[in-house]
C-alpha cells in the first residue's frame, strides 16, 4: 500500500550570501550602538553643557541677546535659561522666548518695594532645530539691569524638572533635590551685594556687578547619586530685597 506524504514547507529565510549562518538561532540585535544608549533612558547620563552667558545694563523692560550658540541640534534637546536681575520699580513676572519658542517659567522669585530689588528665575523651552538664534526676556516693569546664563541638556528622562526652589534675603537658605546622574541650575540677584559665593560643587557661570545689584547664575556638574535638600543658596553680603531661583532636571 502506497502512503502520501505532504511536501517539506519552504524555509524563508532572510536574503544573505552566508548560507553557513543560523539565522533561527542569532540574537536580536539593539538599534543603537554600544555605549550609546536612546534619549531619556533612566540611569543614564545626559549631555549637559553651558552655552554662553552675558548681560545687559539697559534700562528697559525688555532684552533681547542674539546670535548665541544652541549647540548640536537633537529632537529632545532642551535650553535652560537663568535669570536674574535688578529693578527700581515693582516688577512681578518675566516671560521668555528661546529660539523662538516660548519658554516655561519653572520657578521665579521678585522683591518689590525698594530702590534696588532683586529679581531671579529658570526657564526652559524645546528647542530641537538650529544651532544658534536669540534669546528674549521681558519682565512686566522696568528693569535696570539683567543677566543671563543659557545651557544645553539632552537625554533627559523628562523636560519638566525633578524639583524646583526659590529663596530671599542674604545669605539665603534655597533647598533643593537633585535625582540621581541630574544636574541644578540656579539664578540669583543679590541687592547691595560685593560678593557671591556659591556652594560647592556648584561651578559660576557669571557675575555680573552693575547698577548696584550684582547677578549671578551657576550650575552643578551632571553627578552620580542623588541628593535631597542640597542647599542651593549662595553665601553674599547683599540685603533682604535679594532673590534667588533653582531648578533641576535627570
Amino acid at each position: 500500500m502506497d502512503f502520501w506524504l505532504p511536501p517539506k514547507p519552504a524555509i524563508i529565510r532572510p536574503a544573505s550570501n552566508d548560507l553557513s549562518r543560523d539565522w533561527r538561532r542569532e540574537p536580536k540585535k539593539a538599534s543603537f550602538l554600544p555605549g550609546w544608549y536612546p534619549a531619556g533612558v533612566a540611569g543614564k547620563r545626559p549631555i549637559f553643557n553651558l552655552l554662553s552667558a552675558g548681560d545687559d545694563v539697559g534700562n528697559t523692560s525688555g532684552y533681547e541677546f542674539f546670535d548665541l550658540p544652541f549647540g548640536v541640534a537633537a529632537v529632545d534637546r532642551l535650553l535652560i535659561a537663568a535669570l536674574g536681575g535688578g529693578s527700581a520699580s515693582s516688577v512681578t513676572s518675566v516671560s521668555a522666548t528661546i529660539g523662538g519658542v516660548a519658554a516655561t517659567v519653572h520657578a521665579q522669585a521678585h522683591n518689590t518695594g525698594n530702590t534696588r530689588n532683586g529679581h531671579a528665575a529658570v526657564v526652559s523651552a524645546l528647542v530641537p532645530a538650529g544651532t544658534s538664534g536669540s534669546l528674549a526676556v521681558t519682565w512686566n516693569g522696568g528693569m535696570l539691569d539683567m543677566a543671563y546664563a543659557l545651557y544645553s541638556a539632552t537625554g533627559l528622562i523628562s523636560t519638566t524638572p525633578t524639583d524646583t526652589a526659590t529663596a530671599s534675603g542674604s545669605s539665603p537658605t534655597m533647598n533643593i533635590d537633585r535625582a540621581n546622574q541630574g544636574f541644578i541650575i540656579a539664578a540669583g540677584s543679590a541687592q547691595g551685594a560685593s560678593s557671591n559665593t556659591w556652594p560647592s560643587p556648584m561651578v559660576t557661570d557669571i557675575d555680573s556687578n552693575t547698577d548696584g545689584t550684582w547677578e549671578s547664575m551657576a550650575h552643578t556638574p551632571v553627578t552620580i547619586g542623588a541628593v535631597t535638600n542640597f542647599n542651593a543658596g549662595p553665601s553674599n553680603d547683599g540685603g533682604s530685597p535679594s532673590r534667588y531661583a533653582a531648578a533641576s532636571w535627570a
